[in-house]
């Protein structure tokens, strides 16, 4: 009898065994829910895989100083290949500057260049009456640009442009630098944060010796020290210009 008791015992605790392990496989089975997005996932912008194309008309005889710097700073932003500088002089697209490795560059305006669907692009005007906007990115490939240096006052070099009858978008009333354009672009179309809720300073003081400044006539992007967000050199490049005027 003692045999039989402890047989029967066995085989129950082999088919509690067998039981347990259908369910661990059962469970296994089972599609597992998705893990909930942290606070700061939930939170962040969504960033478009789209990359733009920042087209600048190039209105300027040479490529040096100032516009160099510019142009340089764009390209590490936006990326190469994705800065174009169109209706360059002859002699700059022989032999463009070194630093710009990685832009395009074409001494054709953009609406001559091959594969590039006109309706796709739209233009930076400060005449605009629309505000540029996160929803443009889904019905634009390119955003042109016209001029490398900002004038004070604007002397209106996008009426050059204008006339080809592309669509328009304009940055604000303030005048940017046309490097501060492509980054504040970049930053509404390819990162979707609105113009109005973009970081400015506007006609920053920069110190550039003991008890010489100069203002900047125009809008920048707000650096977290209050700053302006300069192209790197370009703080270097006043200077030197400063002390050129001094002497």
């Amino acid at each position: 009898m003692k045999a039989l008791r402890e047989k029967n015992r066995a085989a129950q605790l082999a088919q509690m065994q067998r039981s347990q392990q259908a369910q661990q496989t059962q469970a296994a089975e089972q599609p597992q829910p998705e893990p909930a997005a942290s606070a700061e996932q939930a939170a962040a912008p969504q960033t478009p895989a789209k990359r733009f194309k920042y087209v600048v008309e190039h209105l300027e005889e040479e490529i040096e100083g100032w516009s160099e710097l510019e142009y340089r700073n764009m390209l590490a932003n936006v990326g190469h290949g994705n800065l174009w500088l169109s209706h360059v002089s002859e002699s700059v697209a022989r032999n463009p500057p070194a630093s710009l490795a990685g832009a395009v560059v074409s001494t054709n305006s953009i609406q001559t260049w091959e594969g590039v669907d006109l309706s796709r692009v739209l233009l930076a005007d400060p005449a605009a009456t629309q505000p540029l906007s996160p929803e443009d990115a889904g019905n634009y490939d390119y955003i042109l640009f016209g001029g490398i240096l900002g004038d004070d006052p604007p002397r209106d070099r996008t009426k050059e442009l204008r006339v080809m009858g592309f669509a328009t978008r304009h940055l604000g009333k303030e005048q940017m630098t046309t490097d501060t354009a492509v980054l504040v672009s970049q930053i509404v179309l390819e990162k979707g944060v609105p113009l109005d809720q973009i970081d400015y300073v506007d006609r920053p003081e920069i110190k550039l010796g003991r008890r010489e400044t100069v203002i900047m006539p125009f809008r920048y992007i707000r650096l977290p020290d209050g700053q302006p967000r300069l192209p790197p050199g370009m703080l270097e490049h006043l200077k030197r210009s400063n002390d050129l005027s001094l002497n």
